[in-house]
Order: structure tokens, then C-alpha cells, then sequence
């Protein structure tokens, strides 16, 4: 297997994916061990947090290196890699993916009989747009429809959380606080 070497610049990213995870942690927006991040450093090549690794402690020991195009999933990696794959595979703008479980949010979408939430202020209305769509798919199965939600920046799947991706980690961040905010309002 061919080792692939990490350059100075890339590892800039992944201080910044560290230093955005512990922010998550500290809002609450995911607890424990939940959650995960990735990074994309190269067109083909990602770093993603390792499994049972708590994204309020991160170090650079806890992120695996993945190719994108390649079907061996290291075992160490996170359980939701295929969903971080699919997302970069099918947007290759997409620099960065961060899976959080946001209490109010995953509250709302287990409250709900449907597939949507409409946004009930004028910021929300604004970011999102008048529905904001809830999957309700088996987890299993959530990579297998990525790519019909990629250009919304986030999906969000009910009872389990959300994945927020873009070119942007400030952006990510905006986003979840927002939708949390949002579920917070609606709960």
C-alpha cells in the first residue's frame, strides 16, 4: 500500500477542523463521543475523525487520511465516513463536513410527523428558505440520497443530527447554531 505524506500546508486544515470541533463541543451542539468531522486536503484525500474520538480533545493522532476514490474504508475511521464521502464525491467545492447531534434540533425532528420544518424568523426564512427538509431514511441508507440534498449545505436526518458541509468552516458553524436556534424556537 502506498503511503501518502501529509504536506506542512495541509496540516493548517486540520488544525482549523481541530480548533471548529472543540468550538461545536463547547456550544453543546454535540456531547461525548458523538459527532464527527472531515477535511478535505486534496481533491482525492481527506482527513476524518477516528471513531470514539470526542471532538472536545481532538488532536491530529485522532484523524485518519482516506482516499475518496478508493473502496477500502480503513477500520478506524468513523462509522458515518460513507456519508462524508458521498458528500465530497458528489460537490467537489465541499472543503469540509461536520456531523453534530444539536439536542433541540434532533428533539424537533423526533416531534414531528413530517418531512419538513418552516422557519419561523425572519433570519431563518432568509438562510433557509420557507421549508427546511428532515430525512427521515434509514441511517443505513442516508448515503444512498446524499446527493439529492448536496445543495442545501446540510442534511439534516431525524432522530440522529445533522451534517453541515461547505467551503467554509465559519459557515458551518453559522449553520448549525442557526438551525439549533431554530429547533430551540420550535420545540
Amino acid at each position: 500500500m502506498k503511503r501518502t505524506i501529509v504536506r506542512p500546508d495541509e496540516l493548517k486544515i486540520l488544525h482549523e477542523i481541530i480548533k471548529v470541533s472543540k468550538r461545536v463541543y463547547e456550544l453543546g451542539l454535540t456531547i461525548g463521543k458523538s459527532g464527527n468531522v472531515s477535511g478535505r486536503i486534496r481533491e482525492n484525500l481527506i482527513v476524518i475523525k477516528k471513531t470514539g474520538r470526542s471532538l472536545k480533545k481532538l488532536r491530529p493522532k485522532d484523524f485518519v487520511l482516506v482516499d475518496i476514490f478508493q473502496d477500502k474504508i480503513p477500520k478506524t475511521v468513523s462509522s458515518d465516513y460513507v456519508i462524508h464521502r458521498e458528500i465530497y464525491v458528489n460537490n467537489p467545492d465541499v472543503k469540509y463536513v461536520i456531523h453534530a447531534h444539536p439536542l433541540n434540533l434532533v428533539k424537533l425532528t423526533l416531534s414531528i410527523e413530517g418531512t419538513e420544518i418552516t422557519p419561523n424568523t425572519y433570519e431563518g426564512k432568509i438562510y433557509f428558505g420557507d421549508k427546511i427538509p428532515i430525512i427521515k431514511e434509514e441511517h443505513r441508507n442516508l448515503h444512498k440520497i446524499v446527493k439529492r440534498y448536496i445543495h442545501k449545505k446540510f442534511l439534516i436526518e431525524a432522530g440522529h443530527g445533522v451534517y453541515v458541509f461547505s467551503d467554509n468552516l465559519d459557515e458551518i458553524l453559522f449553520i448549525l447554531e442557526e438551525l439549533e436556534y431554530l429547533a430551540s424556537l420550535l420545540t
